[in-house]
């Protein structure tokens, strides 16, 4: 508990900090920027960032939000925000439930983000983000017409691009790293913004020599880290499906050697000759 309220305490500083210190450096910048004759004439930022949008305001420069996630996520705090609070809160002690939100398709409770399921302890490390959504919102709010770029595009997203009407959600997506556009000066070495880097071994090739439709593909994402018996299922499930496989791994670089051979799987050899396992952070493929 001392651990967590710790935790909870430096975070609340560093956010201060940003912020007082954030908002002061981006004014200066502007500012200089004008009397050198390259005045700022828009601003964009991103969430955590809500103070940006404040410089822009007082500062009579139009802002705009940008929105990495889907238009749904944000439409969903916007509603847990404006009268579904305490609909959403049963969700985490109810496996059945369901709701329906203006615009949006029916949302199960493991459609929710994570935050406003989560522990709503005061210790939880993240007990931050929820506050900082609100604010976020209630910036928007107090715009006279508040910009929202999103990660999407109007195919994918229809109706939830238009969900909220008092903002005026715009979609940009998909956005990717310069990488992914083909320029050879490109500075970006990697994927930029993905936590992994492109592999070595062209498994392209190998997924285009498997009928369509063929392949299963397994990935649950980079921020979450599967234990040992977790992937040992998974790998017992593969090998009885019989079927090619394309699997993601998080590799953990920080912990030890002796303790990464302890975690390989015990039908590794089974699993290689049946699909491929792309390992993030390792920077290679294994077949």
């Amino acid at each position: 508990m001392m651990v967590s309220s710790l935790t909870c305490m430096i975070l609340n500083v560093i956010m201060s900090e940003i912020r007082s210190c954030g908002s002061q450096t981006l004014r200066d910048i502007i500012l200089k920027s004008s009397d050198e004759g390259r005045p700022v004439t828009s601003l964009v930022y991103t969430f955590l960032l809500p103070w940006a949008a404040e410089v822009a305001h007082e500062l009579h420069i139009p802002s705009a939000l940008l929105w990495i996630q889907p238009a749904t996520v944000l439409d969903i705090y916007y509603y847990y925000f404006n009268g579904y609070e305490d609909e959403m809160k049963c969700s985490s002690n109810d496996p059945n439930w369901s709701i329906q939100l203006p615009r949006l398709p029916l949302l199960k409770g493991q459609d929710l983000p994570s935050f406003l399921v989560s522990s709503s302890s005061k210790d939880d490390k993240y007990s931050f983000a929820l506050p900082t959504f609100k604010e976020q919102l209630d910036t928007l709010d107090g715009e006279e017409n508040p910009k929202v770029l999103v990660n999407t595009f109007d195919a994918l997203e229809l109706e939830p691009l238009k969900a909220m009407e008092k903002y005026n959600l715009i979609g940009i997506g998909p956005l990717i790293p310069s990488s992914f556009l083909g320029g050879k000066d490109s500075l970006e070495s990697s994927f930029g913004g993905d936590l992994f880097q492109k592999s070595n071994d062209d498994y392209m090739k190998w997924l285009n020599t498997k009928p369509k439709s063929s392949i299963v593909y397994i990935s649950f994402g980079s921020l979450l880290n599967l234990s040992r018996n977790q992937k040992e299922e998974i790998a017992k499930g593969l090998i009885e499906i019989k079927r090619p496989f394309l699997w993601v791994i998080r590799d953990q670089e920080n912990i030890k050697e002796v303790e990464k051979e302890e975690e390989k799987l015990s039908c590794m050899m089974e699993l290689e000759k049946q699909g491929k396992i792309v390992y993030h952070g390792v920077h290679n493929l294994k077949s």
